[in-house]
Order: structure tokens, then sequence, then C-alpha cells
């Protein structure tokens, strides 16, 4: 994993000739993707918190099954029962997919294709 975020190491010549890529585009596609990984892990480090209804000392409400939270916790919350707390990990698929999510002036709060970690106690 470590490699293709250090840029001296995932160069044109190692996906050639050890990832066994030999189609110039796709090598340089590889390698910009690798860039732009890199970038989102800087700006979104495994762990940030992106929400807490800890520190606005409230809790989440919503109604199950409307589409009013993802799609993962949805499913979580429906198999918990009260005053249990689960670690939920939600897959891009089950949370905010390739979109991400943003604020409402544009800044992105969830990168796109973002695994989410959730603690949850249900009320």
């Amino acid at each position: 994993g470590t490699k293709i975020m250090d840029e001296t190491v995932f160069t044109e010549d190692y996906v050639t000739n050890e990832l066994g890529v030999s189609n110039r585009i796709k090598c340089k596609k590889l390698i910009m993707a690798a860039k732009r990984l890199g970038k989102v892990q800087e700006e979104f480090p495994s762990g940030m918190e992106f929400d807490s209804n800890k520190e606005r000392g409230e809790p989440f409400k919503f109604v199950l099954g409307k589409g009013k939270a993802i799609k993962g916790m949805d499913l979580a919350v429906a198999s918990m029962k009260v005053g249990e707390t689960s670690k939920i990990i939600c897959r891009t698929d089950y949370a905010y997919g390739s979109e991400g999510y943003r604020k409402s002036n544009g800044d992105v709060l969830v990168p796109p294709f973002a695994t989410l970690c959730f603690e949850v106690t249900l009320l």
C-alpha cells in the first residue's frame, strides 16, 4: 500500500516493469490515479471526523427506510436494539459513493469513494 503513495517508487518504470502494464496510456492513468489518491489521503486522513452529534449535544434522528440516512446506516440501525452501541463500517456503495458529500457552499466534507466508520448508540 505504501508504494503506490511514494512518487519516487510508483513511476512509469515501476508500473511497466513490476506491474506488467505495457500500454503507455494505461500506465500514465495509473500514475495519475495514484497521485490523486495521495492528495485525497493528505486532505482527508484516515480517522478524520467529519460529523459528531456528541459535539452538537443532540442525537441524529431519522426514519428508517425513507432514504434520510446513508444505506449502511439504515441497514445497521435496523438490526440494533435500544441501548446497543455498534461500530458501523460503510463501504462507499453503502455511504456517499462516487459523488462524496459536499456542504451547501461546495466544500467537500466526505470525498468520493470514501469508506466511513461510525460509532452508534441506539437511543
